[in-house]
């Protein structure tokens, strides 16, 4: 999956793995040290084609790997 932090302003979009698809959320693994708080627009070939989240948690599980717990906003 191709996720974005800010994609208004630098449009760079980062690469996730998702697992644990929920109606409210969901949790991905990813190289890129996220931040609890911070917002993202993913787009995937999941169900929901475009999507906003929260990060609610970081899991740092090696050097520049973490999996991330992401609640959907709409």
């Amino acid at each position: 999956m191709h996720f974005c932090l800010n994609p208004h302003q630098d449009g760079q979009v980062l690469i996730g793995s998702g697992i644990d698809l929920s109606d409210s959320g969901m949790s991905m693994f990813s190289s890129y040290p996220l931040k609890k708080g911070q917002g993202i627009v993913f787009r995937s070939r999941l169900p929901v084609l475009q999507q906003r989240a929260i990060v609610k948690w970081v899991k740092a599980l090696k050097v520049d790997w973490y999996q991330v717990g992401l609640e959907f906003t709409g």
